[in-house]
């Protein structure tokens, strides 16, 4: 209900911009934007309802993009990005370092304005994190899947000659669900993932079609 809501809000506020950018005949550009990056902090918790409770740390590569459409200066759109990294996990004196591949999509809306600064938020709608590791010494295995993930980002990007953008962005996530080898936790034993992270990037933000 929340995703719909949301995207119900996303396009009548895409048609409100649009119509009143045409009215004052405003150019309307396509956003095109890959990106790469290093999550330079990343770290998080989780834990079974009353059992041992674990702290996470990585850093490692990201890369995606995000398109969407520019009115004067406003930019809407959607974004895609994928990481792989090993993340270190401690509980007391157990530690665990698993290698991750981590997902997620969500929907932004920003600002570009005239001095090259550019701002943004991100609702993340959904994303995974996936263990890779063998089974037997490793907290997060080939077995072990989090889904069912919402959370959000706010970034700030220079863009030089209009061509390249250096980013600086915060990311929080939430995962509800634990999966181990296809069974579904319940809620009453769930093992809660939440995710922090600061990353930097470059990207090639692209307008076709106008946009300015």
């Amino acid at each position: 209900m929340k995703k719909t809501t949301l995207l119900a809000l996303l396009f009548i506020t895409t048609l409100l911009f649009s119509t009143s950018f045409s009215m004052k005949q405003a150019k309307a550009g396509i956003l095109l934007e890959p990106y790469i990056g290093q999550v330079i902090q990343g770290s998080g918790s989780s834990g079974y309802a009353s059992t041992s409770n674990w702290e996470h740390e990585y850093t490692g590569l990201i890369y995606g993009g995000r398109a969407g459409v520019v009115f004067s200066g406003l930019m809407l759109g959607g974004e895609y990005s994928m990481q792989s990294f090993e993340m270190s996990s401690k509980s007391g004196s157990t530690t665990y370092k698993d290698d991750i591949a981590k997902k997620q999509s969500g929907l932004f809306v920003g600002y570009h304005f005239p001095m090259h600064l550019r701002l943004w938020g991100t609702y993340f709608l959904q994303g995974e994190i996936k263990g890779e590791s063998s089974p037997g010494t490793h907290l997060i295995d080939n077995k072990s899947k989090y889904n069912q993930m919402s959370g959000y980002g706010a970034g700030i990007s220079y863009v030089i000659a209009n061509i390249v953008g250096l980013n600086l962005e915060y990311r929080t996530m939430k995962y509800k669900q634990y999966i181990y080898d296809g069974y579904s936790y319940a809620s009453v034993y769930s093992k809660k993932l939440t995710v922090n992270e600061i990353l930097l990037s470059a990207s090639l933000p692209l307008v076709l079609f106008g946009g300015k």
